[in-house]
């Protein structure tokens, strides 16, 4: 199928301007400051932590360290559960495990949290799996009130606009079924609006007549705050919500009546890229660290190593500029020679 391409300011026309109102910056910081829950974030992909900074990330755990996990001073805590990677039974078998143990010392220590199921951007990924394993140990009496699914990644070119998610490709949008993303040999898929997405991904389980959204025009218009609020009020039984967003001030107006909505008492899970945990966090922006910030310490003749993997023609292009560097050794080695042990302990040696 041929790619649809949409250019970003033609299709921006459509929906009222972006908020440049201040006060939603205050506003955004108050509401989550405020926000009393430690926010467990479990990550399926290393790529996660690409939006924050000054953070804890586990990449293994146990009870001992989920006890850390809840008291750290950190609001925000990653743990690496690398799932994206692992068989649907593993997938499952992990997340019933952490969600029951988190819950567990959660509610022996009183300590209110947040879970939130990151994932990539391009809609790859155990969905709805995780999610509808999670939701199980969040609350076994029933279900949370409502699954929130934002995968708005600004720093990406992913955005949302009319329950369709796009990719950015230069000035043009690209529905994401339609993009190289969807046609992953894993976790592909055909549909780019959202509703559709997800009736296809539960294969009919949830019609998409059921989910609602919440779109540009209430997040961008007069009462902004007040209409989420009383959208988020009004969910049970885990209904399903797409978030539409363009820029971050979407997500921040989203966020303050998230906030509302939680402090009410409304219990929530949440299906989300990367951008969503920096607004959720309460975590402020910092500029891109340099050489010098890393390697500070080293000196110029010290060497790094570099491993990459290549899935999409977007990775394997920025690939290819890495090799062009001067002084960069290049080794190509084909996983499958991990099948056989001989091959396997040859590379080794």
């Amino acid at each position: 199928m041929a790619e649809t391409l949409i250019a970003w300011n033609d299709l921006l026309k459509k929906f009222p301007p972006a908020i440049q109102d201040d006060s939603i910056e205050k506003d955004w910081l108050d509401a989550v400051r405020a926000l009393p829950h430690k926010l467990v974030v479990l990550d399926d992909d290393p790529t996660g932590v690409q939006t924050v900074h000054s953070i804890p990330v586990y990449t293994t755990w146990n009870k001992d360290s989920l006890r850390h996990v809840l008291t750290d001073e950190s609001k925000v805590v990653y743990i690496l559960t690398n799932s994206r990677s692992l068989s649907p039974i593993e997938t499952a078998r992990l997340h019933r495990r952490l969600g029951e143990d988190l819950a567990r010392l959660a509610t022996q220590r009183n300590i209110p949290y947040l879970l939130i199921s990151r994932s990539d951007s391009t809609l790859r990924g155990h969905y709805p799996l995780e999610t509808d394993v999670l939701a199980k140990t969040i609350k076994p009496e029933g279900l949370p009130d409502a699954e929130i699914i934002i995968p708005f990644f600004e720093e990406g070119g992913r955005i949302t606009l009319e329950d369709t998610h796009y990719v950015l490709e230069g000035k043009f949008l690209v529905p994401a079924g339609q993009s190289e993303f969807a046609r992953d040999a894993v976790f592909g898929y055909e549909s780019s609006n959202l509703k559709e997405w997800i009736e296809e991904k539960t294969k009919g389980r949830v019609q998409r007549d059921t989910v609602k959204s919440i779109s540009i025009d209430m997040i961008r218009s007069a009462r902004a705050i007040a209409r989420i609020e009383e959208v988020l009020k009004s969910a049970v039984n885990g209904q399903k919500i797409i978030i539409n967003a363009v820029d971050y001030n979407d997500c921040k107006t989203f966020v303050v009546a998230l906030c509302r909505a939680i402090t009410s008492g409304k219990r929530f899970i949440f299906r989300s890229a990367a951008s969503f945990v920096r607004i959720i966090g309460g975590i402020l922006p910092r500029p891109y660290l340099r050489a010098s910030d890393l390697f500070h310490h080293l000196e110029k003749r010290n060497r790094g190593l570099i491993i990459a993997g290549s899935h999409v023609g977007k990775t394997t292009k920025q690939l290819v500029q890495l090799m062009e560097l001067e002084d960069m050794e290049c080794i190509e080695w084909d996983v499958s020679r991990s099948l056989d042990k001989a091959l396997w302990q040859r590379d080794i040696d």
